[in-house]
């Protein structure tokens, strides 16, 4: 990005020109999915391998995640085809030109072809409160959104735009409960994690939830 600033890049273009993609398509050319639906749909139920990225999320972290040359393609749910665009020139803005398209409805032709989904797991700050079994808690928040009251048992701190370079900090052998502030952040950490192979949760509600009970 820093070369791009003071060279200059090509020009985006207008309209946005993505083919809606079939899941032979994604597998055969070894597609990331980047899932932008909701994070609760995401909890639920996603394909295996796809990366979490919420709308809001993905011009801060998307740069520091991905390499530049990574082909992927966005999978959304059909309400939010608005702001599929939206997505794609934030993308573009980054330096990201190997966009190769979108997925609607991927979840159901995921299940009509009788493959498993994936879930990612969650736990709410009362549970985490009370735990007695070993775990890492990793904090992905940036140091001034800290407070000398938030909970220290088991913490690593390292902010979600250094996770890609920095996880290997993380122990392998036990559970991995990831905080941010409202867990948006999270939903992308945990989900990067669970592809590194850790065994991922998501604090729900981040820090402004367990700070209300604290």
């Amino acid at each position: 990005m820093k070369v791009l600033n003071i060279k200059g890049a090509e020009p985006l273009g207008l309209g946005m020109n993505l083919p809606h993609l079939s899941l032979e398509q994604i597998d055969e050319e070894d597609i990331l999915i980047l899932d932008c639906r909701p994070k609760e749909a995401y909890y639920g139920g996603h394909i295996p391998g796809s990366l979490h990225m919420g709308p809001d999320n993905l011009s801060a972290f998307l740069g520091t995640i991905l390499e530049l040359d990574t082909p992927f393609a966005f999978m959304v749910d059909e309400s939010q085809m608005a702001v599929l665009e939206d997505l794609y020139f934030q993308s573009r803005r980054i330096g990201f030109e190997n966009i190769r398209g979108f997925l609607t409805n991927g979840i159901d032709r995921w299940e009509i072809s009788e493959k498993n989904l994936d879930t990612l797991n969650t736990i709410t700050p009362e549970e985490l409160l009370i735990l007695e079994t070993d775990y890492t808690l990793l904090d992905i928040r940036k140091e001034t959104e800290k407070s000398e009251d938030d909970p220290e048992k088991n913490r690593i701190s390292i902010p979600l735009e250094y996770l890609v370079d920095s996880y290997k900090e993380i122990p392998m052998d036990k559970p991995v409960y990831v905080l941010c502030a409202s867990g948006s952040r999270s939903a992308t950490g945990a989900s990067l994690l669970k592809n590194f192979g850790y065994d991922s949760y998501v604090v729900s509600g981040g820090i402004l939830a367990l700070r209300k009970i604290r």
